[in-house]
């Protein structure tokens, strides 16, 4: 049975806009969700063996060998010639409490299955698991977009008045969706297109605002010289006969799948430190979860 990981979304964030770190964590999470220890030993591991794993190149593999041994998230054994991936979860210390007693360790994650069915092969009677280094980069980068586009559901969650959480969600433009994850505006809306077409997120039609009733030279020239005015499309009105200036805002988009939003969590590691602060002696065995990966 196969790991599901915590991968903090902060983590993500902060080598958001570095290809080889976002591979780096993409590389470790496979190791975690293959090997118990998180270990992985080389000394009968070929390079070509090595790129077969994770189903990439020799030269890709070489170059994904040399940048794991010199990275922060592996641990390099040169004696056992084996790379160990360190945990993922966060060690800064969070002080809560009107006087500071309840101190924890925390990060907001989203629980990720690195490895599925389609990973494991059968080769000579003996199972032999494959993870693709591209699919957990996909994952990853996916987890960021989704992360986005429940932002606005917890935040509507925790308001007090109602009619605020009736409000319409605010359009995104693809511009920053793609600042959000670390790409180019087209990389964006093929990983969109994704996960609208695996009935991840559901997306609207383009929201425009109008911007200049009525168009013409001396209104246009007034929007322009606005600061950090956007740039507007001129549309005609058939039945009033004028031109007006319209900003497109974006797309409305909404996670349509439950899987997705139950899998973000908050998770909090030293649970049984917060507890002894209370007068009643803390159960050892009430907070058993995996908080290692």
């Amino acid at each position: 049975m196969y790991k599901t990981l915590n991968m903090p979304v902060n983590l993500l964030q902060r080598h958001r806009f570095d290809k080889h770190a976002i591979e780096m964590i993409a590389l470790a999470a496979i190791v975690k969700a293959l090997h118990e220890n998180s270990t992985l030993y080389l000394n009968n591991l070929s390079i070509k063996a090595f790129g077969e794993l994770f189903c990439v190149s020799y030269y890709k593999a070489k170059s994904l060998l040399e940048m794991a041994k010199e990275s922060e998230l592996f641990i390099y054994n040169e004696k056992k010639n084996c790379l160990f991936a360190k945990p993922f979860k966060s060690k800064f210390i969070i002080t809560r409490g009107k006087r500071g007693q309840y101190k924890s360790a925390e990060d907001y994650v989203r629980k990720i299955d690195v490895v599925s069915e389609d990973s494991v092969f059968v080769n000579n009677r003996e199972k032999i698991t494959k993870v693709s280094l591209r699919k957990v980069i996909t994952l990853l980068r996916r987890t960021l977009l989704h992360n986005v586009f429940s932002a606005e559901k917890r935040n509507e969650l925790v308001q007090e008045n109602k009619f605020s959480c009736n409000r319409s969600k605010a359009p995104k433009s693809m511009r920053c969706l793609a600042k959000s994850f670390g790409m180019s505006k087209a990389s964006a809306s093929r990983y969109i297109k994704g996960m609208v077409d695996d009935k991840e997120v559901s997306k609207s039609e383009m929201v425009a605002e109008c911007v200049i009733p009525v168009l013409n030279d001396t209104t246009a020239s007034e929007y322009t010289n606005k600061p950090y005015h956007r740039h507007f499309v001129a549309w005609y009105n058939p039945k009033s006969g004028c031109w007006s200036g319209w900003v497109n805002l974006g797309c409305k988009y909404t996670i349509i799948d439950n899987k997705v939003s139950r899998s973000f969590q908050h998770v909090i590691y030293n649970h049984k430190k917060r507890l002894s602060h209370k007068v009643e002696k803390p159960n050892p065995l009430a907070y058993l979860d995996n908080f290692n990966a």
